[in-house]
């Protein structure tokens, strides 16, 4: 992966990603967090925490030691069945994620997670963009078309940028 050296891994376990970022470079510095255990990786730093809790990121900071070249989320609450609650929970998470790529990205950092269609997207989508210098949206084609499961790329954090908070 060109200009990825350390990789911030957020809601990581079970590890599938962590094994498939260690198999793509063995050489990535790797910090994942989760709430949840995850088997061990060679290699990786695993913080069992919330990724809403400032101390945990903070904690994979400090191991980092230096800025992160990108962060990596797969976050996904617990569906409830419920379409609408499962969107807003779901990019209350993505939106957290893209806080905390804000933070702790370099200059070209790029930050790539999941997010669900829905009610609320265009807003986040609109916000995202005056963080970043680049959001791409992506989706996977092993994806099913119908599947309202899609990954944000965002490069480039723009420091001064601020965000309108609601």
């Amino acid at each position: 992966m060109k200009g990825v050296e350390i990789v911030l891994e957020l809601c990581s376990a079970p590890g599938g990603w962590t094994q498939v970022l260690r198999e793509l470079d063995g050489s990535l510095q790797i910090v994942a967090i989760d709430l949840d255990p995850m088997p061990p990786v060679q290699g990786v730093h695993f913080i069992q925490g919330s990724i809403l809790d400032d101390e945990i990121i903070a904690k994979a900071e400090n191991l980092a030691g230096t800025p992160f070249d990108l962060v990596l989320s797969d976050c996904s609450p617990k569906v409830s069945g419920q379409w609408d609650l499962d969107v807003v929970r779901q990019l209350e998470l993505a939106e957290r994620t893209y806080d905390i790529a804000h933070k702790v990205l370099g200059p070209k950092g790029k930050a790539l997670a999941k997010v669900f269609q829905g009610q609320g997207f265009h807003e986040f989508l609109v916000e995202t963009r005056k963080r970043f210098n680049s959001v791409k949206i992506i989706k996977p084609p092993a994806s099913r078309k119908t599947s309202a499961e899609i990954y944000l790329l965002a490069i480039g954090p723009r420091k001064k940028a601020q965000s309108k908070k609601k």
